[in-house]
């Protein structure tokens, strides 16, 4: 018969009360105050993911009130452009003529007259105005025989990247992707917009970043004091926001002339930890971290319950934050819509691995016990 002194049965229950098998009542660890005190290795609340997303549609908002799309918009002659003039009095002469630098074409009698910025029909008009010193009565025509004045770039995961001429002032962001044959299939779930430093609504002005302990601050008083301050900016776009789909009507951003579109490659996230299939995940549109998991094959049975999510900032740090996840399944409003290169890692569960620990002592215990008294008789 196999004895088990005071000392061994005393480790057995320390070592289960550690992995809960025995009750012990514990105060619950708040992942808020968790994240608070650890926010000097840069972990923070769950919030300050959840504002970036406030401010990027914030930002996006007020860029496209600041630029209002006109879809009948008149063309505005600029230099580069080719344009045809058409003088008819007692004798007929034509002119084609591209637009200086300056602003001005060089025409036979009148000499050199600006004409940039101005609509078609407003540059004929100064045109005949300045042929009425020589003829009675001119007939001018002007037309525009090559656009090659406004422009806008577009690179990245397109059919046809480039640089494109408008035969507008502006377009849609749906019509200046179709000018480039439009997205690939391996593109990234969002693009980015970066507007000419010239454009009217000039992106310069625009919120910083709220700090996390800003952040909580104005969820409390309700009030944005988020300071502003000049800068360059980006926009970025979600496919959806672009197309629109049944229930949100596509978004009217106006393109002009020397904004730049840029369409990242497909963008991945990475999931490690407790999870069946862990390792990268392409980004569906509308990938959160609950998203993310269930493609890495969900959650396993050692998991504790948390994931940690870490994203690289432009300044090359690292802003990290824990989620509960039993409370994100519960209000769906809490799951943060994961970036390019965002990391979710799934935290081991300590009882998991202490009971591992404690199968396997006893197993050793029993079965040495039983070796060493069966070789002893």
């Amino acid at each position: 018969m196999i004895s088990v002194n005071t000392k061994t049965l005393w480790v057995l229950f320390i070592l289960l009360t550690v992995t809960g098998c025995v009750p012990y009542h514990s105060k619950k660890i708040d992942l808020a105050d968790e994240s608070k005190a650890r926010a000097s290795n840069g972990i923070h609340a769950p919030q300050w993911f959840l504002a970036q997303e406030d401010a990027r549609r914030s930002n996006l908002n007020e860029f496209m009130e600041s630029r209002p799309f006109e879809s009948t918009a008149d063309y505005h002659l600029a230099a580069g452009d080719s344009v045809t003039v058409r003088v008819q009095s007692v004798e007929e002469n034509q002119s084609t003529v591209r637009i200086e630098a300056d602003g001005k074409i060089t025409l036979p009698l009148v000499r050199r007259i600006s004409v940039a910025g101005l609509t078609p029909s407003q540059a004929q008009e100064r045109i005949t105005d300045a042929y009425q010193k020589f003829y009675l009565e001119p007939e001018v025509t002007l037309t525009i025989s090559d656009y090659h004045g406004l422009s806008i770039s577009i690179v990245g995961n397109v059919d046809k990247p480039g640089t494109y001429y408008l035969n507008r002032d502006e377009v849609s962001l749906l019509e200046a992707l179709g000018l480039a044959g439009g997205l690939k299939a391996d593109s990234s779930d969002r693009l980015t917009l970066v507007p000419s430093r010239g454009s009217k609504g000039s992106p310069f002005q625009r919120a910083q970043l709220a700090s996390p302990e800003r952040v909580m601050a104005d969820a409390v008083t309700g009030v944005d004091t988020t300071p502003r301050v000049p800068q360059l900016n980006a926009y970025h776009i979600y496919k959806e926001e672009i197309t629109g789909d049944s229930m949100t009507p596509p978004l009217n951003i106006a393109i002009r002339s020397g904004d730049t579109l840029i369409v990242p490659g497909l963008s991945k996230v990475y999931v490690q930890g407790e999870v069946a299939k862990p390792g990268t995940q392409a980004i569906n549109e509308r990938m959160t971290v609950m998203g993310a998991i269930a493609a890495a094959g969900g959650v396993t049975f050692s998991s504790n319950g948390t994931a940690e999510i870490s994203r690289l900032n432009p300044d090359g740090t690292t802003t990290s934050t824990i989620v509960d996840l039993g409370e994100v399944s519960q209000d769906p409003s809490l799951d943060i819509r994961l970036q390019s290169g965002d990391r979710v890692r799934l935290p081991s569960s300590l009882s998991y691995y202490t009971m591992n620990f404690i199968g396997e002592f006893i197993s050793k215990f029993f079965h040495t016990g039983i070796f060493y008294s069966v070789n002893n008789n």
